[in-house]
């Protein structure tokens, strides 16, 4: 499934997702984001990611526009933090709170969180006299 711009940006202002004006930007969101996974994953592997998780999409593409504008370690750590409370917030915004898939949602935010702050600082653009300690 491909996701266009509009698309993207109508679903993070309805879901009031911290970061959204960020979506505004479009030559960076065409040059920038690439869906959920690194950039260095395969094509055909974050494609199936997306479509596996289609209600993380946008929280990914603001993700993605946070890593890029780069920063600090504590700059890194709120992308992360904005990642995590943005999938649960999208979940809650798209699920009730009797479909399990809700809950699922937010267990797969949880753990994309996990491994962001595991593997996610060759992705981040660190910038500043520290950028070389992580």
């Amino acid at each position: 499934m491909q996701y266009d711009d509009e698309t993207i940006q109508r679903q993070a202002e309805r879901l009031n997702l911290t970061g959204r004006e960020k979506l505004q930007q479009r030559f960076r969101t065409e040059t920038v984001c690439n869906g959920i996974g690194a950039a260095w994953f395969p094509a055909w592997l974050r494609r199936l990611l997306d479509r596996r998780h289609p209600t993380l999409v946008p929280v990914a593409w603001i993700h993605d526009l946070e890593y890029d504008e780069g920063g600090s370690r504590l700059d890194r750590l709120k992308a992360d933090w904005h990642f995590l409370t943005n999938g649960f917030r999208a979940a809650a915004g798209t699920y009730a709170a009797d479909q399990l898939r809700r809950y699922a949602v937010m267990f797969d935010a949880l753990r994309f969180f996990v491994l962001l702050r595991i593997g996610g600082a060759p992705a981040f653009r660190f910038t500043g006299a520290k950028a070389g300690k992580r």
